[in-house]
């Protein structure tokens, strides 16, 4: 339970230990110029949902607006620990690329750790816009 809310208890417990040894930076912002707000660059900014590499929100961190349709190669989408939902809409994750597979729903304003049963399974993710366009887009 975080505050007055539920977390799916799908992504909240104890995860496996991995070893973040080679993990390069993610790529930001260029030097000295501060990044839009919502813009991916290593923050996690309002608006925006995020992995993060380490339990309880730590490490490396990986921000979007709407979508991402393969988190392989990302340095922390598979090996992600935490993840913030900081926008208003409710986000999924999905087991496969392309938002496909099995999923589940972390809602707006939560946060939680992710369990043994998806670490290493977050695949890819979008947010649950009324419309349905980052499903769309992370599907096509």
């Amino acid at each position: 339970m975080l505050g007055n809310r539920m977390v799916p208890a799908l992504l909240v417990g104890a995860v496996a230990v991995a070893s973040l040894a080679g993990w390069a930076p993610l790529a930001s912002a260029a030097q000295g110029a501060p990044a839009a707000t919502g813009a991916p660059d290593g923050h996690c900014d309002a608006k925006e949902f995020c992995l993060f590499t380490q339990q309880d929100r730590g490490g490396l961190v990986w921000d979007r607006l709407s979508y991402d349709d393969d988190l392989h190669g990302t340095n922390v989408g598979y090996y992600a620990r935490s993840w913030f939902n900081k926008s208003a809409y409710s986000w999924r994750v999905y087991s496969e690329t392309h938002c496909r597979g099995a999923s589940t729903p972390l809602g707006a304003g939560d946060w939680g750790n992710v369990n043994g049963q998806w670490y290493g399974h977050i695949k890819s993710m979008a947010r649950e816009d009324p419309n349905g366009a980052s499903v769309r887009e992370c599907r096509s």
